[in-house]
């Protein structure tokens, strides 16, 4: 856990979505939990990018046009398991 100069827990600004303008809500990280990998109980993750493609064939494409989605998801370091995914 980490601690600022004077003992205490440091305080991590969050984004908070809101209708106007965004609001930042402070955190306590002791009043998180942590989340291992549900495969290997590792605790350490890497940011890595999935890609998907929105078909220009897809009726429910509004422009007609391919799009190239990217989704942001956390492997973990130890055994490469998608965090969310499965553990099978």
């Amino acid at each position: 856990m980490s601690r600022n100069n004077q003992g205490k827990p440091t305080v991590i600004p969050m984004r908070v979505p809101n209708v106007g303008q965004p609001q930042q809500q402070q955190i306590n990280i002791q009043d998180t939990a942590e989340q291992p990998c549900p495969k290997c109980l590792g605790q350490h993750f890497d940011v890595a990018v999935r890609l998907r493609v929105f078909s220009k064939l897809n009726p429910t494409n509004p422009t007609g046009q391919d799009a190239l989605i990217k989704m942001e998801v956390y492997l973990c370091r130890a055994c490469g398991h998608e965090y969310g995914q499965p553990a099978g």
